[in-house]
């Protein structure tokens, strides 16, 4: 069977995306679903381009069964600077997308960034800071005292005394 082409290849993903957002800005606001959370993460590419990838996890009750099931919601190239206003903005993009609101959600996962928790407070939704993203910082600290410490907000008594524990190790 033949490889098929790009062109294909696009307007099939697009057209099942279509009906997946057809699908979803009605189900979502089903009684089925018992609760919704989700995760953002924006990013920079390497070539200086930037991202935003939103996914929603949701509990939804079948017949006597009650599933956790996800749906990827988007990713989107954001033009001009990840702001907190920038990235609350397409948030809500891909929200509305879906069929869904900001109140629809129970807490939104981000990582520590200042504007991601800033742009999520906005949307007033609960926020959870990512705990892997959390232990990366760690992991990197550990790895090059002095590089990850931007992410903790400390004093400078704490921070010495982090350093001192990082050259024990």
């Amino acid at each position: 069977q033949p490889i098929p082409s790009r062109r294909t290849l696009s307007r099939a993903v697009a057209s099942t995306s279509r009906e997946r957002i057809g699908w979803a800005s009605n189900f979502f606001q089903s009684q089925n679903v018992l609760a919704i959370s989700g995760t953002a993460d924006a990013w920079t590419s390497r070539q200086m381009l930037h991202f935003l990838n939103v996914t929603v996890f949701y509990i939804v009750k079948e017949g006597h069964t009650v599933l956790r099931k996800h749906q990827d919601l988007g990713l989107l190239q954001i033009h001009g600077n990840h702001t907190a206003k920038n990235l609350q903005t397409h948030i809500h993009i891909l929200l509305q997308r879906w069929g869904l609101h900001s109140q629809d959600l129970n807490v939104l996962t981000t990582d520590s960034a200042a504007n991601m928790l800033l742009a999520v407070e906005h949307l007033s939704v609960p926020s959870l800071r990512c705990l892997c993203h959390q232990v990366h910082l760690i992991v990197l600290e550990c790895m090059n005292p002095g590089v990850g410490l931007f992410a903790f907000h400390t004093s400078e008594y704490s921070l010495h005394e982090l350093f001192a524990e990082t050259e024990v190790l």
